[in-house]
């Protein structure tokens, strides 16, 4: 959500989260999850399928806000 969105995370946070990551790599169970999601949500989390990867002071892509309404113009 962080990425998607431009939320925003510590360095300390960030460091707590690759570590976690690199500890305990996603499994078949979480790559099924993202795939029925995926469904519903018209897009995968990237750093489940391995699209992505995150670097420490990455700058959020913001991706998920590229897709909502704009408002109407006269």
């Amino acid at each position: 959500m962080y990425d998607r969105y431009g939320l925003s995370m510590s360095k300390a946070q960030q460091r707590v989260l690759m570590a976690w990551d690199h500890q305990f790599p996603v499994t078949t169970w979480e790559r099924e999850l993202d795939n029925r999601i995926a469904k519903l949500m018209w897009h995968h989390n990237r750093y489940v399928t391995g699209e992505k990867t995150w670097k420490l002071d990455q700058k959020p892509s913001r991706e998920g806000l590229s897709n909502t309404l704009q408002p109407k113009t006269n």
